[in-house]
Parts: structure tokens; C-alpha cells; sequence
């Protein structure tokens, strides 16, 4: 999977990605990006389609700037892929 942070804050996708996950707040940023991109994703493609590596589904964060502040991300990223199960 790759997740661009890009439509977080953007006018065209609707109200609920117009707020950005804070990730100063490592439990709720991880949870928003899991709910509103991983767990879509995961759930809609069949396990057998995934891209595994060490036997885990890999997950590309490209974060350009777009969530705040940068060094925060780590935490937030283990967070977020502690819930996909693979």
C-alpha cells in the first residue's frame, strides 16, 4: 500500500480529511490514518494481493509535510501498523 499524506487538508475530499491528524498525539493520529486509509484499503483487497514483506503487508508513508510535525511520525507509524493484521 502507499499512503500520500497529500489529501489530508485538501478541499476536494469531503469534510473529514479538511482535519489533519496531529501527530503530536500519537494514539489519535495513528487511529485517524487507520481508520480513513489502511483499514479501507486492507479490507477491500484480498489478502492474497497484498505486498508482503517479512511476511507483513508493507505500508509506504510518503509524508511531504503535508502531517505536522515530521518527527513525530515513528510512533504514529508503529501505532497505525499494529492494527493491520496480515
Amino acid at each position: 500500500m502507499f499512503d500520500d499524506t497529500w489529501t489530508w487538508g485538501q478541499p476536494f475530499f469531503g469534510d473529514f480529511w479538511k482535519h489533519k491528524p496531529d501527530l503530536t498525539d500519537p494514539d489519535r493520529a495513528a487511529r485517524t490514518i487507520y481508520e480513513a486509509k489502511w483499514k479501507p484499503f486492507f479490507s477491500q483487497i484480498d489478502k492474497k494481493y497484498w505486498y508482503r514483506f517479512a511476511g507483513r503487508p508493507f505500508i509506504y508513508f510518503y509524508n511531504a509535510g503535508t502531517l505536522e510535525p515530521r518527527s513525530a511520525a515513528a510512533p504514529v507509524i508503529a501505532k497505525a501498523e499494529g492494527a493491520v493484521q496480515g
